[in-house]
């Protein structure tokens, strides 16, 4: 019988995370966004956390969704050379207030535009609304788990195996 376990690594906004055996992550998504990558030919999946959309060249902090995105898009590229066999999810970019919606709204269409633009055909999003969300993501198969939710509490990270 299998049982939901406790994650391997939590992903905080602005780290970008690509282990090299499989990992289950999680994070916590609001208005920041949330970017997983799965090779298809390799069964390698990432992720990356950015909370800013930035102004393209001029951020490298990973806090940023240009220069978090490029990085986890080149390690892929770099692993592999090609876009065709990548896979995306992307998840967040939520708003409580005006200003946090209008910021969601930003950092989900940077990366629909720099995925779009790296050639990465195939992705699936859970993005916009008013509430945030929790991510479970498999890196070894791709599947990703979001729960939506009202409050982000420690305890709710905390998984009993009975």
């Amino acid at each position: 019988m299998n049982r939901l376990r406790k994650y391997d690594y939590f992903l905080s906004p602005g780290y970008i995370f690509i282990p090299a055996s499989p990992q289950l992550l999680a994070t916590v998504v609001t208005y920041g966004v949330a970017v997983t990558l799965f090779d298809t030919q390799k069964g390698v999946g990432g992720m990356c956390h950015f909370l800013y959309p930035g102004d393209g060249y001029a951020r490298t902090s990973a806090l940023y969704g240009y220069p978090a995105l490029r990085m986890l898009l080149n390690h892929f590229l770099e692993l592999n050379g090609d876009v065709a066999s990548l896979r995306a999810h992307m998840v967040g970019g939520a708003g409580h207030t005006k200003r946090t919606f209008s910021l969601g709204e930003k950092n989900v269409e940077l990366a629909k535009t720099v995925l779009s633009q790296a050639g990465v055909g195939q992705f699936s999003m859970s993005t916009g609304g008013m509430q945030g969300k929790k991510v479970l993501y498999n890196t070894n198969t791709d599947e990703i788990l979001i729960a939506y939710v009202n409050a982000s509490r420690s305890s709710d990270w905390q998984i009993r195996n009975e």
